[in-house]
């Protein structure tokens, strides 16, 4: 049917024809044809739609369909433009709520539970924290401290480590959560090299994380679980350490050079692990504290 061809009659009237955008091509091609078509103008009319029955098809306006599927155009221009307006100001007005959220059905579909539901009963008696980095410490934790609580002894101590008993795959500040409220009291190992740092900006990052853990869990909690061991005579006067000493002189413990000592300091260890810190809080001190709240 395209022009060119040798069609020279054709024969189209009295046939019910549909006039609709779809056959918008067929009325394109009996304005375009060179053929001759009989009764074109007269008997070549609409059947459908009843709106324009009885019609000629050369009547259909093409216009019409532009008009159709422009306005389409135009509102699905107006909704794609809407969208992107609306999107960014709706991430930055709801974004943080709706991630959030997200997150809260993502850990209930995976059956994760709040940590302090996780964190009850209790599973270590100490969570041993100390610079990894430093490996005379490193070395003294695991051959001295661990072997000493955990494989001798009249009481055998269950110690949490951070490279022995971490799980995989869990970020650092969830196990470090973990371990801290999941043991009865928290060791601090400290030397010359991490006391440099203790509560500044030298300080092992997980040893400060720690530490803010221990005092948010006192306030919480009312529960001081902090357990300072000091592996070097000459330590810097920290304000924090001082303050300790004179409240919970304690569980302040200072790993002897002389041998001969050593006994006593793993007697005063265990002794630390396991009393009460507030049981062992100076009076003075604490009724001091007390007046000045009130």
């Amino acid at each position: 049917m395209k022009n060119g061809t040798s069609l020279q009659l054709l024969t189209l009237h009295h046939n019910p024809f549909t006039c609709n955008c779809k056959n918008s091509v067929l009325e394109k091609f009996l304005r375009t044809t060179k053929a001759r078509i009989p009764y074109l103008t007269t008997d070549v009319q609409c059947e459908f739609p009843e709106s324009l029955q009885g019609q000629s098809v050369l009547t259909v306006d093409q216009r019409s369909c532009q008009e159709i599927y422009g306005g389409f155009a135009f509102l699905l221009s107006m909704v794609f433009t809407c969208a992107f307006i609306a999107l960014p100001l709706l991430r930055h007005l709801f974004g943080w709520d709706v991630w959030y959220s997200l997150q809260i059905l993502w850990a209930g579909c995976k059956g994760y539970s709040h940590p302090s539901s996780s964190c009850s009963p209790k599973h270590y008696d100490a969570f041993v924290v100390f610079d990894t980095d430093n490996q005379a410490v490193r070395d003294w934790v695991y051959n001295e401290l661990v072997v000493r609580l955990e494989s001798s002894g009249y009481r055998r101590f269950s110690l949490c480590l951070e490279e022995r008993d971490w799980i995989p795959g869990l970020s650092c500040i969830e196990n470090l959560h973990h371990a801290v409220y999941s043991s009865e009291k928290t060791v601090f190992v400290l030397s010359n090299g991490t006391g440099k740092g203790f509560g500044g900006a030298m300080v092992n990052g997980v040893i400060r994380q720690t530490f803010f853990m221990v005092q948010q869990r006192l306030l919480d909690e009312k529960v001081d679980v902090a357990v300072l061991v000091l592996l070097d005579k000459m330590f810097p006067k920290l304000k924090y350490l001082q303050l300790r000493k004179r409240l919970c002189s304690k569980s302040v413990i200072s790993w002897p050079r002389n041998p001969q000592a050593q006994p006593l300091f793993w007697n005063q260890t265990r002794t630390a692990l396991s009393s009460d810190n507030l049981q062992l809080y100076d009076n003075n001190i604490s009724e001091s504290f007390t007046r000045l709240t009130n």
